[in-house]
């Protein structure tokens, strides 16, 4: 006959269910049945051998009910703990927004997003802008500085419209017809007005407030996609026209932001939400000029004398071969030959072509973007008014011109502007 020895335990992880854990099975043998029922007639030496029996069992088999007595205690220290190891979780748990997860989550993108704050606030007052004529046609950006509906841009971006019209899209997909208020083709800025009210505006701040290091974003619409965003920093606060090409007297700021073609236009904007510049014109990656607010205001000061006037290519302005280039220094030779794009620039005086107008004399003569302009006619070049001064009354120039470091000679003929 066997004798199971048996422990219980009530877990309710086991939906209180008897968990009966079998820790040893007793042999008993038919000489120790009989003993017992001798002992039965005598109480005290009943006691005396059922005590040396239990004794002697758990000698045998205590290994057995120590580990029993191990498994009910672990279950027993599972049950007490079960709650609180539910709350850990090896993956962290994710909220969306306006579950009612803890917030803190979000605390580093509210503290630090201090861009994304500014192109939420500014981007509504941002305008993509089509121009057309019967011969060509522009894109561009724009910015509201009133609520009735007037924009300011660039001039290069309307120009083509000045006998044509203008398309205005808002932020918010809406189109309107724009009418040319104001173009002045020097300062290359220019005034739209629209037929709307109770429109979002971009406040103008002040640029010479500015320094070099400050954090900008360049809001526009290149290539017509709305509300394209890049950001930068301040690289210069003033950078003489002179320098760039340009007679308007204007010192441009030097972003790294970049510009791409139909952000020109749009604001320069600093982390007060404020424009501080208008987009107007990119040399390379990593270097783009903007007009300063101070001058666009200035230029809004003057807007009725400017309509008035009703500006126009001038016949008396001086001939130009169509090229936007950059004087050469040893700072900005420096800041060029860092870009991969540029090859070979060796030398750090001259004339550095950025861009070449389509169909212009330049570009029908063959100079091309990225080539240095380094004499006309044997006279060196130092800025753009050595240009000015070497094509004036001139019907042919000859240009020594540095590309990816070869000598070319080019031979370009000057052309006057028309109305």
């Amino acid at each position: 006959m066997w004798k199971l020895v048996r422990l219980q335990y009530i877990s309710k992880t086991f939906t209180s269910q008897k968990c009966l854990v079998e820790a040893v099975a007793l042999p008993v043998t038919k000489s120790k049945m009989c003993s017992y029922s001798t002992q039965r007639q005598n109480d005290d030496h009943k006691q005396i051998n059922e005590s040396a029996f239990s004794t002697q069992t758990f000698l045998r088999y205590k290994r057995h009910l120590v580990v029993a007595g191990l498994l009910a205690g672990t279950i027993a220290v599972y049950e007490k703990w079960k709650k609180k190891f539910n709350d850990i979780s090896i993956i962290p748990k994710v909220y969306a927004v306006g579950d009612s997860g803890d917030k803190s989550t979000f605390g580093l993108r509210e503290k630090f997003n201090f861009i994304a704050d500014v192109v939420e606030k500014v981007s509504p007052a941002v305008v993509c802008i089509e121009s057309s004529s019967l011969f060509r046609q522009g894109a561009g950006s724009g910015f509201i500085v009133s609520r009735d509906g007037l924009i300011v841009t660039n001039a290069h971006v309307v120009q083509s419209a000045r006998h044509g019209e203008v398309q205005v899209k808002l932020s918010d997909g809406k189109k309107h017809t724009g009418k040319l208020q104001v173009l002045d083709s020097a300062s290359d800025l220019a005034l739209i007005r629209i037929n709307a009210v109770n429109l979002p505006t971009i406040k103008l701040g002040n640029s010479q407030s500015l320094r070099p290091g400050e954090y900008v974003v360049a809001l526009g619409s290149p290539l017509t996609l709305s509300n394209t965003v890049t950001s930068g920093i301040i690289s210069s606060t003033a950078r003489n026209s002179k320098e760039l090409g340009l007679r308007n007297g204007i010192n441009y700021i030097q972003t790294d932001a970049p510009i791409t073609f139909g952000n020109s236009g749009g604001p320069l904007i600093n982390l007060d939400g404020e424009a501080v510049g208008v987009n107007s014109m990119k040399i390379t990656d990593g270097i783009s000029f903007a007009i300063p607010s101070d001058d666009v205001k200035k230029f809004l000061a003057k807007a009725d004398q400017y309509k008035q006037e009703k500006l126009t290519l001038n016949k008396s302005r001086p001939p130009y071969i169509g090229i936007m280039s950059l004087t050469l220094t040893p700072n900005i030779a420096a800041q060029l030959r860092s870009r991969p794009e540029i090859i070979n620039l060796d030398i750090d005086h001259g004339l550095f072509v950025a861009e070449v107008k389509r169909g212009s004399p330049a570009c029908q003569a063959g100079i091309k973007k990225y080539d240095v302009i380094m004499k006309m006619d044997n006279f060196d070049l130092n800025d753009y008014e050595d240009l000015i001064r070497a094509i004036k009354d001139k019907q042919m120039v000859k240009c020594t011109v540095r590309r990816e470091g070869k000598d070319l000679e080019i031979y370009v003929k000057p052309r006057y502007p028309t109305d």
